[in-house]
């Protein structure tokens, strides 16, 4: 049986596509001047908030086009991705993408694959000789205090309060979001900072097992020929995948 009360939230860089656009982008046009910024977002030395709106601040206005052809053609979304967003939307489980990147470049990636309203993403104003990010959703500080771009966790609380939430990520970004969430779908990088703090989730390498972990927690319906459900990982447990 199908638990109606599920809502299920989604990573797009480096989770539903198998690149990362953020930084990939960036070490693509600006790799010199950006190697600071994204150096200083990995160590954590500034929030994702300041990174971000001097990563994006280096993109020239006059190369707008370029930079959204770039986003549009590279990575592809991950196998079996689109069927399983397919498949929540068929079941009435709303659906709602989570992203740091600018909506312009994500939207159009999930064209006809989620809800009008469902993405989540900054916005960019190209009015001025560069792009001057805009942070729709910040952090309500009784949620979260991370200085997100997008911040995951508050997204959830407004949305899914009173429903069971799902959470399917891969990144450092996604582990606030993990702690907010009933059940956590986790790929690496992700999957060794839960062991960390002892946040148990289940391992997915691909979208087979994604359905499947879906399927084994209510989410979806199991198909005729359904396979032995999911482990679920604990702080410590391993893949019996080599």
């Amino acid at each position: 049986m199908i638990d109606s009360r599920c809502m299920v939230f989604s990573d797009f860089n480096g989770t539903l596509l198998d690149t990362d656009l953020v930084g990939g982008m960036a070490q693509t046009f600006v790799p010199s001047a950006s190697r600071p910024i994204l150096e200083a977002l990995t160590a954590g030395t500034v929030t994702e908030r300041e990174g971000l709106r001097a990563l994006y601040g280096l993109y020239h206005t006059p190369g707008r086009a370029a930079y959204h052809l770039w986003a549009q053609s590279t990575g592809t979304l991950r196998p079996g991705a689109a069927h399983v967003l397919t498949a929540l939307g068929r079941a009435g489980v709303p659906v709602h993408i989570l992203s740091s990147g600018l909506r312009e470049w994500v939207e159009p990636r999930l064209a006809g694959l989620v809800a009008p309203g469902h993405v989540w993403a900054n916005d960019g104003d190209w009015t001025f000789d560069t792009c001057r990010v805009t942070f729709p959703t910040p952090c309500d500080p009784l949620v979260c205090q991370r200085g997100c771009a997008l911040c995951k966790p508050t997204v959830m609380h407004r949305l899914g309060a009173g429903r069971r939430t799902v959470m399917i990520g891969d990144g450092v970004t996604d582990v606030a979001a993990a702690l907010a969430a009933d059940v956590v779908l986790a790929r690496p990088p992700l999957t060794t900072l839960l062991d960390r703090i002892g946040r148990p989730y289940y391992r997915y390498d691909t979208f087979d097992d994604v359905l499947t972990a879906l399927t084994a927690e209510g989410v979806l319906v199991p198909p005729v020929h359904a396979r032995a459900g999911p482990r679920r990982f604990k702080p410590g447990a391993r893949s019996s995948r080599r």
